[in-house]
């Protein structure tokens, strides 16, 4: 039984390769994730026979057997699954870790809600594969079908950039007032999607589609739009202990596009409808590789950072940093837990992917030591209320200030307030003080 599933994935990984027709790769590539699951639990059931095993000979035919699955102990069951794309066939624009990269992400059959479940319930990213939550969407939204089905009536949100990398700019958040130049930041525009896909065309711009499906969408679109598995959808609330839905976000962007590490406060499930679409993940406590904005920045929950061309001089534990990278392809669907970072690379030209928000608890429950992603709220309410006892206009000097071992009268009360709030959720002093010293360095320039 083994080594007939092992030659029907060895063939259809060939298939595969010869495969031009979407559809027909993603049939293919749901076959091979089945399989490779299982494989895991034909490993499993091997491992726990052999600890009842009562003779030799029983030991020996399961030990045999065990060793033609070896590969499965060693993690390396999911080379029989769908490939991802090749990373020496990367675009050059995309960003290849200094370190290397973390463990590869799961990709879990689109068919197997008990183990989609579980994962969703343990709080990391994976992948879904060969999803039917966008039903016939997949690979059918494409830019001429969008084009046709919204109609000339419908404005869309879209964002222009001066160069690939699309690093937004909140002006509601920028209560400290940060000097910023119009052609550092998006901007924000409106269009018809028929307008949006003749300037797409055009190329001559850098733009980015990230409008709500809301009414007015067109008969085609909501026809597709009805038929995405609501049901399951509805029951995340239930099963996994997330909140309601709050939103869906249709994606279209060129090739190249770039969305720079940031975090979200909420879950995402990001389903890939066309193209292909390269995501880096960190974990919310990468934070101190990452160096985020000052919380009152614009750039609030984004990275300091150009991947592009990184300042490891101002930014040295960035080359620490080691994502795990997921590739999607049309069917695939990403799971992105709230508070984990996420730099996103689109690799074809428009590529079209949906986003299911949903809101949740703000980190959960307070549990001591704090780690995760409670450290990163933690980080934000502290940012917060520093702010607040400082004064804004004090508040960068003042974190500036304990960063270079300035003893100003700001920077001392800035100081005293955060040791004074840390003590309530870390142990020890000396945890404490490196806490804020990771708090300050290097983003208050």
């Amino acid at each position: 039984m083994v080594d007939e599933l092992v030659a029907d994935a060895q063939d259809l990984r060939d298939l595969l390769s010869r495969a031009e027709s979407a559809r027909l790769r993603r049939v293919l590539g749901d076959e091979l994730d089945t399989i490779a699951s299982n494989l895991r639990h034909e490993h499993a059931e091997l491992k726990r026979l052999l600890g009842l095993a009562g003779t030799d000979y029983a030991r020996s035919v399961l030990t045999q057997a065990l060793e033609r699955l070896s590969f499965v102990a060693d993690g390396k069951a999911g080379s029989l699954a769908a490939p991802p794309a090749d990373r020496g066939a990367l675009p050059s624009f995309c960003f290849v870790p200094a370190h290397g990269y973390g463990p590869a992400l799961e990709r879990v059959p689109g068919s197997d809600r008990g183990a989609i479940q579980a994962r969703l319930k343990a709080g990391e990213p994976f992948i879904i594969a060969g999803s039917s939550l966008c039903g016939p969407a997949v690979g059918r939204w494409d830019l001429a079908f969008l084009g046709e089905s919204f109609g000339d009536e419908v404005k869309c949100v879209v964002y222009e950039s001066h160069d690939r990398a699309f690093r937004y700019w909140d002006p509601e958040k920028n209560v400290a007032n940060y000097e910023f130049r119009e052609e550092e930041h998006t901007r924000r525009l409106e269009m018809t999607m028929r307008e949006f896909r003749e300037a797409m065309e055009a190329g001559e711009r850098c733009l980015y589609l990230q409008s709500p499906l809301v009414e007015g969408i067109g008969e085609k679109v909501v026809a597709d739009f009805v038929l995405f598995d609501w049901e399951w959808v509805r029951g995340l609330p239930q099963s996994v202990g997330w909140r309601d839905l709050s939103s869906n976000l249709l994606l279209v962007g060129q090739k190249g596009n770039v969305t720079p590490a940031h975090y979200d406060e909420q879950q995402n499930l990001l389903a890939q409808l066309v193209g292909r679409k390269r995501v880096l993940l960190f974990p919310p406590e990468a934070w101190r590789q990452l160096y985020p904005y000052p919380r009152c920045h614009p750039h609030d929950r984004q990275t300091l950072l150009d991947f592009a061309a990184p300042d490891l001089g101002r930014f040295p534990r960035f080359a620490e940093a080691r994502p795990l990278e997921a590739v999607l392809g049309p069917g695939d669907v990403l799971y992105i837990p709230q508070y984990w970072w996420h730099y996103v690379e689109n690799l074809d030209a428009a590529t079209v992917s949906v986003t299911f928000w949903h809101k949740d608890t703000d980190a959960g429950p307070v549990e001591l030591p704090i780690a995760g992603k409670q450290e990163l709220a933690v980080l934000r309410n502290l940012e917060k209320i520093v702010c607040e006892v400082v004064g804004v206009d004090a508040y960068h000097g003042a974190c500036r200030d304990i960063d270079r071992g300035v003893d100003s009268p700001e920077a001392q009360k800035a100081l005293a307030t955060a040791k004074r709030l840390l003590a309530h959720v870390l142990p020890t002093q000396a945890l404490v003080d490196a806490f804020i010293k990771d708090m300050v360095r290097s983003r208050f320039w």
